[in-house]
């Protein structure tokens, strides 16, 4: 909501329409979380985590892809990054201004239990 309108966030803050975080506190943990291109290797690394003390039949799964529609927004992050482009610059120097607008989410569902382990990519 924050995105889409600051304004009516801070009206529905303000008014605790809803219980809403403020600002500085969205934004400390916002900084936690990694949204840049390619795969995340910690996504990888917290999959082998979880799957250590797994049987093998436990590891048996599905991976499920499915592409999403991102809205169109820039954004100045509090360290002075643009939130928003495509870091593709090695592969397509002239777009290197493109913004985001698809991103592709994949999910492990093993074919027993309950375990699922989820990672967005924007492109």
């Amino acid at each position: 909501m924050r995105i889409k309108s600051p304004k009516l966030y801070e009206h529905v803050r303000r008014h605790e329409t809803l219980a809403l975080p403020s600002k500085s506190c969205l934004d400390r943990h916002m900084a936690g979380f990694k949204s840049s291109f390619g795969l995340n290797a910690s996504v990888f690394e917290a999959l082998k985590k979880k799957t250590e003390g797994m049987g093998a039949h436990s590891c048996h799964g599905g991976l499920v892809f499915d592409e999403i529609k991102l809205s169109e927004n820039i954004s100045v992050k509090t360290s002075g990054e643009l939130s928003g482009f495509m870091d593709l610059v090695p592969f397509t120097e002239s777009n290197e201004t493109t913004v985001s607008d698809h991103g592709l989410a994949i999910m492990f569902q093993p074919f027993q239990g309950e375990f699922s382990v989820e990672h967005v990519m924007i492109v």
